[in-house]
C-alpha cells in the first residue's frame, strides 16, 4: 500500500526485533539477544502519531521504497465536495515483502 512517510510511520514493523531495558541497581540492563532496537519497559510500543519503538522508520530504514507522488484530497478539516482542493504528497511502501500491487 502507497502511502506518505509520516503514515507509514504509525504502522507496525514485523521486521522489529526488541530488547527489553530493564531498571537494575540504578541503571539500565538489557534482556534478551538479537535484537535491532532497544526498548524500555515504561515505553509505550505505539506512540501517538507514530515513532513508537514497533514502528516502521520510513525512509531511515533500507526496505523503503519511493513510490512517487500522489494526489490526494487536504485534510484541513470540512470541506465540499464541489470545493475540494488536492495537493500533491510524496509516496512510498515497505519493500520487504515484494513490490506494491495495482
Amino acid at each position: 500500500m502507497m502511502m506518505t512517510e509520516q503514515e507509514a510511520r504509525t504502522k507496525w514493523c514485523p521486521m522489529v526485533r526488541g530488547q527489553m531495558l530493564i531498571d537494575v541497581d540504578g541503571g539500565q540492563r538489557p534482556v534478551g539477544n538479537g535484537h535491532n532496537r532497544l526498548i524500555h519497559m515504561e515505553t509505550s510500543l505505539f506512540e501517538a502519531g507514530g515513532g513508537g519503538p514497533v514502528c516502521c522508520i520510513a525512509s531511515e530504514c533500507m526496505a523503503w521504497r519511493q513510490g512517487g507522488t500522489q494526489r490526494r484530497h487536504k485534510e484541513n478539516g470540512w470541506v465540499s465536495v464541489n470545493d475540494c482542493e488536492t495537493e500533491t504528497v510524496e509516496v512510498g511502501y515497505c519493500g520487504a515483502f515484494g513490490k506494491v500491487e495495482g
